[in-house]
């Protein structure tokens, strides 16, 4: 299993033909003070996935602050789905994780971590929590 892609957005889905549609990627925030809160984003990803790894797959997705604390919110539990081609190719898994209501105590960098299974790291994320002047 590997990962070809990882971000957060604005929005994400899958179209009816299975295509993984993103819309408003970002790594960084603008705030005027701490701690901030975030309506609504979404962590997105897309693995590549071998008949080995199996149709459903257990990820784990966490976010740590910039000392490696991991934050308030609780780390995400998250099952896959794939569909193995029958020529034995690689197959495509896209995750799309609604993120809604985050907390961010302070200013600094943020990284959004996806574990496979066993706990290897397939992707991190930055995310920039930037201080910006009033007005």
């Amino acid at each position: 299993m590997k990962c070809q892609l990882a971000v957060l957005a604005d929005a994400a889905n899958l179209s009816v033909e299975g295509k993984l549609n993103i819309l408003g990627e970002f790594n960084t925030f603008a705030a005027v003070s701490a701690p901030m809160v975030h309506p609504l984003m979404y962590f997105v990803a897309k693995l590549q996935i071998s008949a080995g790894d199996g149709a459903v797959v257990n990820l784990r997705l966490r976010v740590i602050d910039g000392e490696g604390q991991q934050l308030v919110f609780p780390e995400l539990r998250i099952q896959g789905r794939g569909e193995h081609p029958s020529d034995g190719t690689l197959a495509s898994m896209p995750i799309i994780v609604p993120i809604a209501q985050a907390l961010f105590r302070e200013f600094g960098e943020y990284t959004f971590e996806l574990r496979g299974p066993s706990g290897p790291l397939l992707a991190e994320v930055p995310l920039y929590v930037r201080q910006v002047a009033a007005g």
